[in-house]
């Protein structure tokens, strides 16, 4: 390494012009890099929908396609969990994965599985990632005097225009409605011509297509001929003749459609939309995976409202994940900044100059630019991990520097007159070359196991890793090249002062103190860290810190049985309600919206309410208030308020307690769920508690009857003649008026009523009978949804826990839940977040360990054996004191982010360490003893030490005072970091100047002592 700081010293230049270059280079990077708010990190899930024929029970789906999925599953798939969700319409499969797995083959094998099955007529499936269902990035509404204008301009104009934007994957738009025609057949004249609505599709379709009718031999070539006879307007549909079936084979005469039927057109929507009450259009985005939101979201911003100044609307913004991701990396490179400027004040207090302080400093920007162009390159984005660990390691960035100008610094006051400066850049460099190199490669090494985590942890940190190990890699560099040319240019010669300062007599006289009373302070340092520990019990630990959003969602559901429009009706009174609120800044609604984020269908009985609130205002308070308000203004309905930042993005959600009930009796289920769910309503450190169970609705079961058998009634031709009067026909598009529309064909009078089910007239052997005299119909409760894990029956209830002492809280009902008596067969298993902070700190546990090892590998070749490793690994017990002590003072749990925190501390702290021991060594080498090889190690040692755990700690100071209040993201990263980092690193430092010194001579007298009395015995 001393050849780089030779090269560096003879061409000053060169190494001058590349350090510009790479600095260019990485403020261009910076510019180019995506942003994200969190790493691009693919949770290992897959869903596979599939979409049933209207009519079939949930009970009815689960025999037919949920079990044999399940079981074809489970035998061809390495699947961690699979969950499945079945209703009439829909059936759900969350098949979960381990990290790792390649998604593309297990969805091949997924579409072999589905390929293979026996499934029923007119069912449909989708295989999706978690990317195409959560990678939502923009959210905005849309309103104007003019609503038919403003959708006609959505479908021409800016919809296509967005597509043609670079990331976006799909848009989505609520709100729309559209024209549709029916053909509304009469029943009685119907049925006098003997037609039915089959019989009606069947004549429409084959009159609705070109027909072939020969080909025709010209010059060579065959010419097909064909008749066109599609219908193009609503006369000639009115006026297609529908031939009934012969009876008894006499010929029955053809009937024009319009005789049987009327034909009309009227407006139809899946969902209805609106902002702050007024009728809106609300804009879904979703990105492609590894899409630059900030420039997708911007280039959408530019598009509306080069658009709005032409048109007539408003544009209001509901979500926007770009202004985020802004926000957060503004605030982080804010507080970076002033961390640097913080770094920048110690330097220049400790060295007392100008020009060594700017020096000792350029490491900073080098460093930082470096890392980004190698992310960009790599293919990493800016997010809040990458920020973070550069944030984190601003401190650290500086420390080689430090130490190097710091010795050169000495060298020059001491050597200035005999020797040229830059021969004594390259000997002060050379001096401190083994341990900045044993230093940086320390804090580096302690970073690697993360690159072997699996999991959560090991995809959402790794970033975090590398873009400390690279910042502190260039800062090495920086320290050993660009430090001693700048430094043999620019510091001056200086007159040694022989007068020693007051600190450092001081620090002299307490270290002799504490050397002569060695045990004494060995014994009160390990009591100190066991009295640190005794502290745990008062933390609280989680997976990750909760803070409190600003926003809102409500969820509504109505009995099945609803309409669209008696959900309209509903989410009026909620609107209504909303803004009577002060809190309330705006809200939107859609209607007719699943409240399951992975449910892909419109459903009539639901909407999704999303609510922003004033600033001042925190989601956390008025989720009861609000709760509560709302289940007494629509007390059909059942309602969820949910703080809507704890409802986005995927993975582990750290303060999330689940409650699993499974059992074969789905009576016995239910019972539990409720029972559960009212314990967990008593609990005040509970939020968001929501019942999976949906309950069951009334089902009307049809059977036919010894009149039925006797008339020789077919069971398919009466379902067929049922299916018939319930479900409409869906007819092939239409082209009429020059447009496309969609047909459906149905009877005048729907079947709204149990009267009206049994007299319905079925043809029979006997003749026309009416239901009621050929079946019996049986009122019997099913299922709304079935629910499985792994092929048991389930019911689920969760909750989000407030504050941060998630695992307390989370054991407390654990052992609530245990207390509870079920029927029999009720089984009940409780996890979430317990489980997830255990096993990710188990993983975090696991890393320290092998940091620690991998460390004393390096440590052992640096020093040519094991006793002064172990000497400099024990600066590491001393961590806990200050890192527990300063997290319980500050209220901050032990986290995933704060374990990070102290992984780091193992390197920074062993690094003080090598500084100091490294010269004691060297003295010992010189032929000093024990005492006065601690001593003048210590005075030497003090200053570059004492500057870098200042610099580090003063880098950190902005992060550990991180406000919620700007961006939750980055407090939440940063923030119990900082202070673990802060309090362990306070203390070690404290402790390594006395307590390894005390150590190491414990240590070297014991072994001279056992030395002496061998040779005594001899």
């Amino acid at each position: 390494m001393i050849k780089l700081t030779k090269w560096s010293l003879k061409n000053g230049i060169a190494v001058f012009l590349l350090c510009l270059l790479i600095l260019g280079g990485g403020i261009f990077s910076s510019s180019t890099i995506s942003k994200e708010i969190m790493p691009d990190v693919t949770y290992p899930a897959l869903f596979v929908q599939v979409t049933t024929p209207n009519g079939t029970s949930a009970e009815v789906n689960e025999e037919r396609i949920t079990k044999p999925f399940e079981e074809q599953l489970n035998a061809n798939a390495d699947a961690k969990s699979v969950i499945s969700t079945t209703s009439s319409q829909m059936i759900t499969f969350q098949i979960e994965y381990p990290y790792g797995t390649d998604l593309d083959k297990s969805s091949a094998k997924l579409e072999s599985i589905m390929s293979g099955l026996s499934l029923p007529e007119y069912t449909e499936h989708n295989i999706l990632t978690t990317d195409s269902m959560m990678n939502t990035i923009m959210q905005f509404a849309l309103t104007s005097d003019q609503p038919d204008d403003l959708q006609m301009f959505l479908n021409d104009t800016l919809i296509p225009e967005m597509k043609k934007k670079e990331g976006i994957a799909s848009i989505d738009v609520s709100g729309e409605s559209e024209n549709q025609w029916f053909i509304r057949v009469d029943e009685e004249k119907a049925q006098d011509n003997g037609l039915t609505l089959q019989a009606i599709r069947e004549a429409l379709d084959m009159r609705n297509k070109d027909v072939s009718i020969g080909a025709i031999e010209s010059e060579g070539n065959t010419i097909p001929v064909s008749l066109n006879r599609q219908i193009r307007t609503v006369e000639e549909l009115k006026k297609t003749k529908i031939t009934p079936p012969a009876t008894l084979g006499t010929p029955v005469a053809p009937v024009e459609l319009g005789e049987i039927a009327k034909i009309e057109m009227k407006k139809e929507g899946g969902d209805l939309s609106r902002y702050n009450g007024d009728k809106a259009f609300v804009i879904n985005v979703t990105k492609e995976k590894g899409g630059n939101t900030v420039e997708i979201t911007k280039a959408v911003d530019k598009l509306l409202n080069q658009y709005q100044k032409q048109g007539n609307y408003e544009v209001f913004s509901i979500m926007n994940f770009g202004n985020e991701i802004e926000t957060s990396i503004s605030k982080l490179v804010k507080e970076g900044l002033f961390g640097a400027l913080f770094t920048v004040i110690v330097i220049a207090l400790f060295l007392r100059s100008f020009r060594a302080t700017i020096i000792s400093i350029i490491s900073l920007p080098v460093s930082i630019f470096v890392t980004i162009f190698i992310f960009e390159k790599m293919g990493y984005s800016l997010n809040v991990m990458t920020l973070g660990g550069l944030a984190v390691a601003i401190g650290r960035i500086v420390d080689d520097s430090i130490v190097v100008i710091e010795n050169i610094d000495r060298w020059l006051k001491e050597q200035g007159g005999q020797l040229p400066k830059k021969e004594i850049a390259r000997k002060a460099t050379q001096e401190v070359m083994k341990a900045i190199a044993s230093s940086t490669l320390v804090t580096c090494i302690v970073f690697l196991p993360i690159v072997f985590v699996t999991g959560f942890t090991g995809e959402q940190f790794r970033p975090f890793s590398l873009a400390v190990v690279f910042s502190i890699l260039a800062s090495f560099f920086v320290a050993i090249m660009l430090i001693p040319m700048l430094s043999s240019v620019f510091l001056k010669v200086k007159p040694k002062k022989e007068e020693e300062g007051k600190t450092i007599r001081l620090y002299e006289k307490t270290l002799r103190g504490a050397l002569r009373r060695k045990w004494l302070v060995i014994i009160a340092s390990l009591l100190l860290l066991v009295g640190s520990f005794a502290l745990v019990p008062m933390m609280g630990f989680s997976l990750m810190p909760s803070e409190s959003g600003t926003s809102l969602k409500i969820g509504m559901k109505l009995p099945a049985s609803s309409e669209i429009d008696d959900t309209n009706t509903a989410s009026e009174k909620v609107e209504s309600y909303l803004e009577s609120r002060k809190e309330v800044d705006y809200s939107s609604v859609q209607v007719g919206q699943s409240i399951d984020p992975m449910s892909m269908q419109s459903t009539e009985n639901q909407a999704i309410f999303i609510v922003k609130l004033k600033d001042g205002y925190k989601a956390d308070v008025l989720l009861k208030p609000f709760k509560k308000d709302l289940e007494n203004k629509v007390t059909t309905a059942e309602i969820t308020v949910e703080d809507y930042s704890a409802t986005m993005g995927s993975g582990p959600a750290g303060n999330i307690v689940n409650v699993e009930l499974y059992g074969d009796n789905f009576a016995a289920l239910e019972k539990a769920s409720k029972l559960v769910e009212e314990r967990l309503k008593e609990n005040d450190q509970l939020k968001n508690i929501k019942n999976e169970m949906t309950g069951a609705r009334t089902k009307w079961e049809v059977e036919i009857n010894d009149e039925g058998r006797k008339a020789n009634v077919d069971g398919t031709q009466l379902m067929a003649a049922i299916q018939e009067r319930l479900v409409p026909v869906q007819l092939m598009d239409y082209e009429l008026k020059d447009d496309t529309y969609h047909l459906t064909l149905e009877y005048d009078q729907k079947v709204a009523t149990k009267e009206d089910l049994l007299n319905l007239k079925v043809l029979t052997m006997k003749g026309e009978k009416e239901l009621k005299d050929i079946a019996e119909l049986k009122e019997v409760k099913t299922p709304v949804e079935i629910k499985h894990e792994d092929g048991q029956a389930l019911a689920k209830v969760t909750a989000t826990v407030k504050g941060q002492n998630v695992l307390e809280v989370t054991q407390k009902i654990e052992k609530e839940m245990k207390e509870l008596s079920f029927e029999d067969g009720v089984t009940l298993k409780t996890g979430g977040a317990n489980e997830e902070i255990n096993q990710e700190f188990s993983k975090m546990i696991t890393a320290m360990l092998m940091a620690i090892g991998l460390v004393f590998i390096v440590l052992c070749a640096t020093f040519q054996g094991i006793l002064t490793p172990i000497v400099i690994l024990t600066s590491i017990l001393f961590v806990p004191i200050g890192a527990f002590g300063l997290l319980l003072l500050t209220g901050q749990p032990l986290s995933l982010s704060s374990m990070i925190g102290l992984l780091m501390l193992i390197g920074v702290v062993v690094t003080n360490a090598v500084v100091l021991l490294d010269r004691v060594e060297m003295n010992r080498k010189n032929g000093m003893d024990v005492t006065e090889a601690l001593v003048e190690a210590g005075k030497v040692r003090l200053r570059p030490i004492v500057m870098t755990a200042v610099a580090t700690i003063c880098a950190l100071i902005p992060l550990a005072l991180s406000s919620d209040t700007e961006s939750v993201s980055a407090a939440l990263i940063s923030k119990g970091l900082a202070i673990t980092v802060i309090g362990g690193l306070t203390t070690s430092t404290l402790l390594t100047l006395i307590v390894i010194p005390s150590i190491y001579k414990a240590v070297k007298r014991d072994r001279k002592n056992v030395m002496r009395r061998g040779r005594k015995t001899a």
